[in-house]
């Protein structure tokens, strides 16, 4: 599948998923061939309509979700932050509001397993034949990265903030400095959304994903041609432009208005203007509420 292109740095596939890609494969196709038919078509109509979804590089970290579960054979997977669903992969076989414990998969060729790591938890239904290798990849590669993600929205984990950013941190340090290089200051604006998790919870997936996508398309027809747009998370999106302050910025972007399916959602925007390279990126995420 082909991998967005993005000013982020992606990592690539795990050893895991590098070295063991033919027994994860085989797995996977033994897995689909337990399904029903119509189990096997909804599958990959979702994974082909997903990976067309995310192929624009607006939701990074939702696409390192989705290729951790993709590569790794899953069926059915998701990622809960102190207890709540954040994030679903594949099809329903397993209820979602009463999927907690590892143990039997929906047939003899499936197994469902759970990894935990402090607030954050990964729940799977795996091929039975490669679950020791899921659970590995699970554990010890796409744990990390989930963990950092959700702990970076100010909006589930404040207090967390400083150490769980250290990789935006980079990113903003060279966008900023290849913009004062060039003479502009730029202006670095985070849309900070309402909490979407009850809204997983009361309309499911597909519904919550649609709100995300729109949120994200609002946000982008109001981007300038040197804007560059960011989506950390959900409700957490980022906007760098280089050339204006931040009271252009707040003027341009006030009157947005996010309305999806007659929900208007609430959110703030916090702005700081960068002019000279004597600053503290540590004053600049603390300004934006990151």
């Amino acid at each position: 599948m082909r991998q967005p292109a993005s000013q982020l740095t992606f990592p690539e596939p795990s050893s895991i998923l590098q070295e063991r890609k033919d027994q994860l494969e085989a797995g996977w196709k033994e897995a689909l061939r337990s399904l029903s038919l119509n189990e096997r078509k909804d599958y990959l109509e979702l994974v082909q309509s997903t990976t067309a979804r995310l192929s624009d590089d607006a939701a990074p970290g939702e696409w390192l979700y989705y290729q951790h579960f993709l590569r790794g054979g899953c069926i059915q997977a998701m990622i809960l932050h102190h207890r709540k669903p954040v994030y679903y992969f594949g099809i329903p076989l397993k209820p979602w509001k009463h999927w907690d414990e590892a143990g039997p998969g929906p047939n003899d060729s499936l197994r469902s397993i759970r990894v935990d790591r402090k607030e954050v938890s990964i729940q799977a239904v795996v091929p039975e034949k490669s679950a020791h290798l899921v659970r590995h990849m699970l554990a010890g590669e796409l744990m990390p990265i989930a963990a950092r993600i959700l702990r970076s929205d100010a909006g589930r984990n404040p207090e967390n903030w400083i150490d769980s950013v250290q990789d935006l941190s980079y990113y903003l340090e060279s966008r900023i400095k290849r913009a004062l290089e060039k003479g502009q200051p730029v202006t670095i604006s985070h849309f900070l959304f309402q909490d979407l998790t009850r809204y997983i919870d009361e309309v499911g997936e597909f519904w919550t994903l649609e709100i995300i996508q729109e949120i994200q398309k609002t946000i982008k027809s109001n981007l300038k041609k040197r804007d560059t747009m960011v989506s950390l998370t959900p409700v957490s999106h980022l906007v760098l432009s280089a050339g204006p302050r931040e009271e252009q910025i707040k003027e341009r972007f006030h009157h947005i208005y996010f309305e999806i399916r007659s929900l208007v959602l609430d959110y703030s925007i916090h702005a700081v203007t960068v002019e000279s390279p004597d600053y503290r990126i540590t004053d600049i995420l603390e300004k934006l509420k990151l």
